[in-house]
């Protein structure tokens, strides 16, 4: 409930919330148009969704997975950077309700899909505020445009470029060069406020090729990749952050369960883009990301 009046602006903290000496960071997660559409279109049926309704989830769960796996990356940036990371609003295809339903909460009926869903629809607040094995910290979406924040804080911002493998950003979503390859773009050494680096990066070097922008309070990503983008100094590092990872996600509710089934929820997994994985509960992928109810 605090994370949800925080995003409203309505949650009056300490006036050091509105600030932090290692700055922030942010970025805007890209959303295929072909998902956008197909919830635009989207046509309710007169009954609560079963498991049948295979299309309907999958493309829900296409649609929220994009902007998990770009978030994955943007809190390794942030834990690299060791910037405060400022949540991007994220979309759902579906509302979430705590019952069957067919798309929207019963009552919601002029609710547009698909729409900018609070955080916890998505992931487990509670997780998010206390990281284990390793220091991290996040602000809600509405941050920057809270006039609680000062404008020192939000006038002061450098853009940030990233650059490297086609596979190490969402398919589609930037332009690909000879070799495979999204290039930096050319900026002149003299300018000021703008950076370019190079992923995947090495958490040692990750300061470094951002130093020319290290004063300013906020850094805009202007493309955030996708997955892992951040090569860890230890394993041990790399293994606390992805056990963190396995339990931050929360869950979707709900369909109709089949006949027999005590649940009708999904649980969101932040490794959706890992084919042949075995999730938290067990659930063996022999493919990509399928949807399984429960537990």
């Amino acid at each position: 409930k605090r994370h949800r009046l925080r995003e409203a602006k309505l949650w009056v903290n300490p006036p050091e919330y509105y600030d932090h000496p290692r700055g922030f960071l942010t970025y805007k997660p890209y959303i295929p148009d072909h998902l956008v559409k197909f919830f635009q279109n989207y046509s309710q049926p007169p009954r609560a969704l079963t498991v049948n309704d295979t299309l309907i989830l999958q493309q829900h769960f296409e649609l929220v997975n994009i902007q998990v796996v770009q978030l994955r990356a943007a809190v390794q940036l942030s834990v690299a950077l060791g910037r405060v990371l400022v949540l991007p609003t994220l979309f759902c295809g579906l509302d979430r309700w705590w019952a069957p339903h067919a798309g929207r909460t019963p009552g919601a009926t002029h609710l547009r899909l698909p729409f900018a869903c609070p955080f916890d629809h998505v992931m487990d607040v509670v997780k998010w505020l206390n990281p284990a094995g390793f220091e991290f910290h996040f602000r809600e979406s509405s941050f920057l445009d809270n006039q609680r924040t000062s404008s020192t804080v939000r006038m002061s911002r450098g853009v940030v470029h990233l650059c490297g493998e086609k596979n190490y950003f969402p398919p589609e979503s930037v332009a690909v060069g000879a070799g495979g390859r999204v290039e930096c773009p050319e900026f002149k050494e003299e300018k000021s406020g703008i950076a370019a680096l190079q992923i995947p990066i090495h958490q040692r070097d990750a300061k470094f090729q951002t130093q020319r922008v290290a004063g300013l309070k906020v850094l805009d990503i202007q493309n955030m990749g996708y997955g892992d983008i951040v090569q860890w100094e230890n394993g041990e590092d790399k293994q606390e952050l992805e056990n963190w990872f396995e339990k931050s996600g929360s869950t979707w509710c709900c369909v109709i369960p089949p006949t027999g089934e005590r649940f009708g929820h999904i649980h969101y997994d932040m490794f959706p883009d890992y084919e042949g994985r075995t999730d938290k509960h067990g659930f063996q992928r022999t493919g990509s990301f399928k949807v399984n109810l429960g537990p």
